[in-house]
């Protein structure tokens, strides 16, 4: 399996030219770069939301759209980060939303216990989730995987993608592009590779 060389991309309050974007991330690649992991904050165009004084600097879903294809082009994962209980700044330090904030002073964290924060969360996490449809299609790709494997680690596998914490879902998916990605005559788990802690 081959190393992860990742670099962060952090788009808040950049004026990031995306005319640059096929050049930059050739230049990544040219470094052996293969994952991206992205944190767009206020420049992500949020249906129903704006995080920004600058309309300008928010990116089109043409614009994110380039993006994907290209880091597609160069073999690049792309890995969307978007925050959901802290570094919440860019969207709690705006008035419309500061009362969901844990403190109102200080406006990173949320009101876990407000519905009506939990609902902007969600919200926010569908809009980048739905933008990245590459992510759909690895988790059909996992369970079609599941399935496929013996009945003595389909259960335990099975438990771990539904009930897992965050830990064991990233080590479920880490075995699945290990198993699959080295040897695609065979995507059945031998069971010594099985190392999770929930099993």
């Amino acid at each position: 399996m081959k190393p992860i060389i990742g670099v962060h991309i952090d788009l808040k309050g950049m004026n990031f030219k995306t005319s640059y974007i096929p050049q930059y991330l050739a230049d990544l690649a040219s470094q052996k770069v293969n994952a991206v992991l992205i944190e767009y904050e206020d420049v992500f165009p949020f249906h129903g939301h704006r995080f920004t004084k600058e309309p300008g600097r928010i990116w089109s879903p043409a614009t994110i759209r380039t993006f994907l294809r290209e880091v597609k082009r160069h073999r690049i994962e792309v890995i969307p980060l978007q925050q959901c209980l802290g570094h919440l700044e860019f969207v709690l330090a705006w008035k419309k939303y500061r009362r969901f904030a844990e403190n109102y002073n200080y406006p990173s964290t949320i009101r876990v216990d407000d519905p009506g924060a939990v609902r902007l969360i969600a919200d926010l996490l569908q809009q980048i989730v739905r933008a990245h449809p590459d992510y759909d299609q690895i988790v059909d790709n996992v369970e079609t995987w599941i399935a496929e494997q013996p009945e003595f680690l389909k259960k335990s596998l099975t438990d771990v993608a539904q009930n897992g914490d965050t830990d064991d879902v990233i080590a479920l998916v880490a075995m699945y592009k290990r198993e699959v990605g080295t040897d695609r005559k065979s995507t059945r788990l031998n069971s010594s590779h099985v190392a999770l802690s929930r099993m």
